[in-house]
């Protein structure tokens, strides 16, 4: 992709210009779900702006960022296992591009984004049980109407009402499902039995 200001495609470990999968797949962004996603490498012969056939993307969620690639092999150096097929897709395939590609990424990802939101300090908590549950889920809290339920990809499920303390979950499928209390974006993990 032609971004300039890119700290991925134009880092401090350098300008990589092109990856090799082995046997790798390609990816299809949808931006309507978040809108700060962008692909970073494309198939050859696709388009560079567009959402489809691609390779390598990052994304920011909440205040956290997300790197994603369709292949293992550019990571792979041929250390390993003597017993293995080893192949040094780290520097050897790609001209040597996967190298300053990931750790352009991996700073990427360390470094604190002026996009995220700001902690905020004021600690609050709360207590959910039980945990595991089935059927009702019961909180206890000085602010209920902070809290919401969120699924696995950060979907508002349910949002506390002032003086609710227990949310029925029995409709809801099988999953793992986050507490959020939305001052502070802290979470916790609940798990749904089946």
């Amino acid at each position: 992709a032609n971004i300039a200001t890119d700290s991925i495609l134009h880092g401090a470990k350098g300008t990589p210009i092109e990856v090799q999968w082995a046997n790798g797949t390609s990816m299809t962004l949808d931006p309507t779900k978040n809108n700060s996603v962008r692909g970073l490498f494309y198939k050859t012969g696709s388009t560079t702006t567009g959402n489809v056939d691609v390779l390598v993307a990052r994304a920011n969620y909440g205040k956290g960022k997300i790197f994603a690639m369709g292949d293992s092999s550019p990571a792979d150096d041929g250390t390993g296992d003597p017993n293995d097929n080893l192949y040094n897709g780290w520097s050897s395939d790609a001209h040597g591009n996967h190298a300053p590609l990931i750790l352009n990424a991996t700073l990427w990802l360390a470094h604190k984004s002026s996009l995220t939101a700001t902690q905020n300090t004021t600690e609050k908590t709360f207590e959910v049980y039980p945990n595991p549950t089935t059927d009702v889920l019961f909180l206890e809290t000085e602010h209920p109407e902070n809290l919401i339920l969120v699924d696995v990809l950060g979907r508002e499920i349910k949002h506390g009402v002032k003086n609710e303390f227990s949310w029925s979950i029995e409709n809801l499928p099988s999953a793992i499902y986050f507490i959020s209390d939305v001052t502070t974006r802290s979470f916790i993990k609940i798990v749904k039995d089946k």
